[in-house]
């Protein structure tokens, strides 16, 4: 006689987790703690930072409309002068933004990398989380990851925007001025690229100084010397092309102009070394320039660049950390 088994009991339904469950634990909780205030701050100065640029960009399209409503095109007019004058205000103060975003990954270098990493070194935060299960690099490799991961998200805001306001449509500045100032590093992919190199810089120092207050005045200092570096490299990503004529003007607005002078003997002289006996009037002059499809094939060679030496820079951090915790 056969027996039947007992109907296996339905599952219970899955419970649901309260918010509360799915915050970070453990480490990732402590950074998160520790960099809250920074995080928040950032957060609040990226909406800014967009907002102000959006702002710039609209500014730049009504006066735009206004000086074509105007006629100023065909004529002029004590309003077009107006208009003008408001045009070269707000290039003046969309130079000034940009420098202000070069000087902007040093800032967060140093205040997500060194100073909290210096902190932990300094006040001995390190040997307490190393003695509860948590070694070394997964104490580093947490440090440095989710505050990357923010400065990526950030970075690519504001480079996009910026990008946007300054390339993609009615430029505010001639792409003929990507040489004026660091207008072509706040755009993307170079911005975030920028934004990953200063935080692996300030890593890197704050694990071979392991004092606060030095790794943040050394991070600023080298960021300043990477910065000189990029902009006096930067040129010479691709190779030159060179135009020898008679006074004439043979490139387009949109071509950046590195070097011009005369050519005297077979000689091309740069107009800063011309003087009385050399650099005759009616002389052929030259010009070394970048055209315009130079452009992005060398913001994606200075990407890698970038890349690279923040890869370099995370290696050193590493390395120095294992010297350490010899």
């Amino acid at each position: 006689m056969s027996t039947l088994a007992p109907a296996a009991p339905a599952p219970a339904p899955a419970a649901r987790r309260p918010l509360r469950a799915l915050r970070p634990r453990g480490l990732g909780w402590l950074i998160w703690r520790q960099n809250r205030l920074a995080l928040a701050v950032l957060a609040l100065g990226t909406v800014v930072v967009v907002a102000f640029l959006l702002r710039e960009r609209f500014t730049v399209d009504d006066l735009d409309t206004r000086f074509k409503a105007l006629g100023c095109t065909t004529g002029f007019s004590p309003s077009c002068a107006t208009v003008i004058q408001q045009q070269e205000a707000l290039q003046g103060n969309w130079r000034t933004a940009m420098l202000a975003l070069m000087v902007l990954p040093a800032l967060l270098g140093a205040l997500l990398a060194a100073q909290p990493l210096a902190g932990d070194l300094e006040h001995g935060r390190h040997t307490m989380l190393w003695t509860q299960s948590v070694s070394p690099s997964r104490w580093l490799t947490h440090r440095l990851v989710w505050p990357a991961l923010v400065l990526t998200l950030v970075g690519t805001a504001i480079s996009l925007t910026a990008g946007w306001g300054w390339d993609w449509s009615n430029p505010p500045l001639p792409l003929g001025s990507w040489d004026q100032g660091t207008a072509s590093q706040t755009m993307a992919p170079v911005y975030p690229a920028l934004m990953l190199t200063a935080f692996a810089l300030g890593a890197a120092v704050c694990l071979l100084v392991r004092r606060t207050i030095p790794a943040v005045v050394a991070t600023l200092g080298l960021y300043g010397g990477l910065m000189a570096a990029v902009q006096l490299l930067y040129p010479y990503l691709m190779p030159l092309r060179t135009v020898v004529h008679h006074g004439g003007d043979d490139l387009l607005p949109t071509d950046w102009i590195v070097s011009d002078g005369a050519v005297e003997a077979g000689r091309m002289i740069p107009y800063s070394q011309c003087g009385p006996s050399n650099c005759a009037a009616g002389n052929l002059t030259f010009e070394k320039f970048h055209p315009m499809t130079d452009f992005w094939p060398m913001e994606y060679i200075e990407t890698g660049v970038l890349v690279v030496l923040a890869a370099a820079l995370t290696g050193l951090a590493y390395w120095a950390l294992r010297r350490l915790t010899r």
